[in-house]
């Protein structure tokens, strides 16, 4: 594994996360786990996208701001090329993992969310829709479980209450590896 593909150590994940919601970045930048989404959708297709292409949406549809610290600006970015080759490197040897975020519920319990890293996945669709859209018919089962984890599109009823049950929720969120998997398999065939 090369320097441009070792994993985000927690620190260096901690430093982004505090660079992506500060002052420095548009108030519309994605958050950390909404740009692992993002670049995850990116990776799974066998295209490369171009950083060129997909930085703009980083900041939330705007090109690169104008940054003072252009030293903090580099290493961040450099961060975030570091995220998106060990996604491509987790995919290719089948150990995908989601970064997902910690929040709390109204009751005051912690639990793991996967809303905004689903919606990061599901820009990063949007972005390459002419590469996605003949393929989402036949990876809707594991696109609509993504869709549905980030709170995108109309849902009967009953879909709600199922995804009020904190089994039914672990368990959906829990299949998003295999689920990414089965994305990237399909997009090298």
């Amino acid at each position: 594994m090369t320097d441009l593909e070792t994993p985000l150590s927690q620190d260096e994940l901690d430093t982004l996360d505090l660079f992506l919601r500060s002052d420095q970045s548009p108030p519309e930048t994605l958050t950390v786990d909404e740009l692992h989404g993002f670049l995850t959708a990116l990776v799974c297709l066998p295209e490369r996208t171009l950083p060129s292409v997909w930085m703009p949406v980083v900041w939330g549809g705007s090109q690169e701001p104008g940054f003072e610290d252009l030293d903090r600006l580099e290493a961040m970015l450099a961060l975030m090329m570091r995220m998106h080759n060990n996604i491509a490197v987790q995919l290719k040897d089948e150990a995908f993992r989601p970064l997902l975020s910690r929040a709390v519920d109204a009751a005051g319990v912690a639990f793991t969310s996967p809303q905004k890293w689903c919606e990061g996945f599901v820009r990063g669709i949007g972005l390459n829709a002419e590469h996605w859209s003949g393929a989402l018919e036949t990876l809707a089962e594991q696109t609509s479980a993504i869709a549905l984890l980030a709170g995108i599109g109309e849902r009967a009823p009953e879909v709600d209450q199922a995804l009020q049950d904190p089994n039914t929720f672990q368990a959906l969120t829990d299949s998003i590896p295999e689920r990414v998997q089965k994305i990237h398999r399909h997009f090298l065939n």
